[in-house]
């Protein structure tokens, strides 16, 4: 299986580093194509940077062909949570996110994010092998305002000054507003607080997602105040790495996903990920 996939993923890097050389046909690859429909068999040709057959292809006398059968064959996969940020700067090939076939990453979760924004994205413009969005993170523009004094409730006037850099980083194209409460910046944070600039975020269309506040015994209280600061704030909400944290709570998954799916029934827009390893 993991020979596969590296196979796999050796022919997505092969389409990426031929985007705009000679075209491509890939024969005989299962095609996985995201629309969610059963995989299938088919040829691909790739011409340039476009997908311009799926089917039956007959190579054309120049055209490379990569005979990809046994392999799957995909679109690039988006990493939504990924702590790249440092490292893209410095290496903007990203070789450990393409070889995984991951053409789209999603920088700035868990509280933490490049500040300013717009700075972060003018170093990467044009260097970089991978697309790049960003969240705009509550520990980051808290420890703005709040410098090493964070270990506190703020102040209306510091969250008020908060909010302000919220706004600039969706202004500056943030994805969102993302929390990491767990951790020691963000954990004095009141949920009137995280209401207040998750309000920011949703005037301009963004989500809220968080590293929640405790993912282990107290998980449900963590699991029900992230979700009422999307239901208050009126903005989507991504629970971080859902997981049961400690040997104490083995077992409760179920109520982990009873909670998010009493929000849903209820027409909030919650959902959550994990990790893609056990």
């Amino acid at each position: 299986m993991l020979r596969k996939l590296v196979a796999t993923l050796t022919a997505l890097v092969a389409l990426s580093a031929n985007a705009f050389g000679i075209p491509l046909v890939f024969k005989n690859a299962r095609i996985i194509d995201g629309t969610g429909r059963k995989s299938f068999v088919a040829d691909v040709r790739v011409d340039g940077d476009r997908i311009v057959k799926v089917g039956k292809v007959n190579a054309k006398k120049g055209e490379e062909v990569i005979d990809a059968s046994g392999l799957v064959l995909a679109p690039g996969f988006i990493d939504i949570h990924n702590h790249s940020e440092s490292g893209l700067v410095r290496e903007g090939a990203a070789a450990n996110q393409v070889s995984q076939g991951i053409t789209t990453l999603i920088v700035g979760p868990d509280g933490g994010s490049p500040w300013p924004l717009a700075e972060y994205f003018a170093k990467l413009e044009g260097k970089i092998a991978v697309n790049v969005a960003s969240f705009i993170g509550h520990a980051t523009v808290r420890q703005q305002i709040l410098k090493n004094d964070y270990q506190r409730s703020a102040s209306s006037e510091e969250i008020a000054a908060m909010a302000k850099l919220v706004e600039q980083g969706m202004i500056e194209g943030a994805f969102g507003l993302s929390s990491g409460l767990e951790y020691d910046v963000g954990y004095k944070a009141t949920i009137e607080e995280m209401i207040y600039l998750a309000r920011v975020a949703a005037k301009y269309d963004g989500i809220y997602m968080s590293h929640i506040r405790d993912e282990e015994e107290g998980f449900r209280a963590a699991m029900e105040e992230a979700i009422r600061i999307g239901r208050d704030a009126r903005l989507p909400v991504q629970i971080s790495h859902i997981k049961m944290g400690n040997r104490n709570v083995w077992g409760k998954s179920a109520e982990a996903i009873s909670i998010i799916e009493a929000a849903q029934k209820s027409g909030q827009d919650v959902t959550a990920d994990a990790y893609p390893y056990t």
